[in-house]
């Protein structure tokens, strides 16, 4: 949806180094790009704008915004890790089986977190490049 996404010209200052970021190698730069600042600076619509530039580049990404308004946190980890799972089958299946896990939709988030991101991809990450880029 364009209308998500930058104006033309519009935050190109933290565009071009969110880009470069993507873009560098995994082992010259951080792991995480934290993008911050006030409410209704743009960082959602820069965010969308990042996910665009991965994409049509065929990058590996997930992505997850809270809505204006919410920030339920128990769906966080679970919209990302079924957003992983139509990566690649092996990666489904490690993510089904941390599904599976005994109340995993109600645990706090940083079990979900451990179980549904970080264990499946540990189990599989001799098959994937080392980029994924979460938004």
């Amino acid at each position: 949806d364009p209308s998500r996404l930058c104006l033309e010209g519009t935050h190109m200052s933290v565009l071009n180094t969110i880009f470069e970021w993507l873009d560098a190698s995994a082992t010259t730069v951080p792991s995480i790009f934290w993008l911050e600042g006030l409410a209704g600076i743009g960082k959602t619509t820069i965010a969308n704008t990042a996910s665009k530039y991965c994409v049509d580049r065929e990058k590996r990404v997930v992505f997850f915004s809270f809505a204006h308004g919410t920030h339920d946190s128990r769906l966080l980890f679970t919209t990302l890790a079924f957003q992983l799972a139509q990566y690649h089958t092996a990666l489904r299946n490690e993510v089904i089986r941390a599904y599976k896990g005994e109340g995993i939709l109600q645990s706090p988030p940083d079990v979900q977190f451990r179980n549904l991101i970080l264990a499946p991809l540990d189990a599989v990450q001799n098959l994937f490049s080392p980029t994924l880029v979460v938004i």
